[in-house]
């Protein structure tokens, strides 16, 4: 890619970050992860699975701990719960409370079928290869970090 197209690319993050200020603000002590993670939940139970901590860091890319912490916090705030397997008494399983679920429903469903609506006139082929484009990027630029500086 030329410098001209990567500085193009890299200003178009700028935009989209810009975008994500429009979103709807979340109730008081809710973090735009918190509702990442009621997600998961959601879409594991959608699928008849029980989520423990792992499935959830797992879809999230992110570490056990720092899933587990983010889970402490929303049990604190009455978003989700842990419970005991019922077999194994080590595994735990999650479930969306029903301050979770609500929160879930309005900042995720609700939000996601209105912005459809108002990004209806993207293809679904240009956001994959959106969506897939900013992925690479961030991969190649979490690997390799660029040195500027002359040696």
């Amino acid at each position: 890619m030329n410098a001209d197209n990567t500085k193009l690319l890299l200003d178009s993050f700028r935009d989209a970050e810009l975008a994500l200020t429009a979103m709807p603000e979340l109730p008081k002590g809710v973090t735009p992860l918190y509702i990442h993670v009621l997600d998961a939940i959601a879409q594991l139970e959608e699928q008849g699975r029980n989520a423990r901590v792992s499935d959830v860091a797992e879809l999230l890319g992110t570490s056990l701990p720092g899933a587990t912490r983010a889970l402490n916090s929303m049990e604190a705030l009455g978003l989700v719960k842990k419970e005991k397997a019922t077999k194994d008494r080590r595994l735990v399983i999650l479930r969306l409370c029903d301050r979770g679920r609500e929160i879930h429903e309005q900042y995720v469903v609700r939000y996601m079928d209105a912005l459809s609506s108002l990004l209806g006139d993207i293809s679904d082929e240009d956001a994959e290869c959106t969506a897939a484009t900013i992925r690479k990027v961030a991969e190649l630029m979490r690997r390799g970090r660029v040195n500027i500086m002359k040696d």
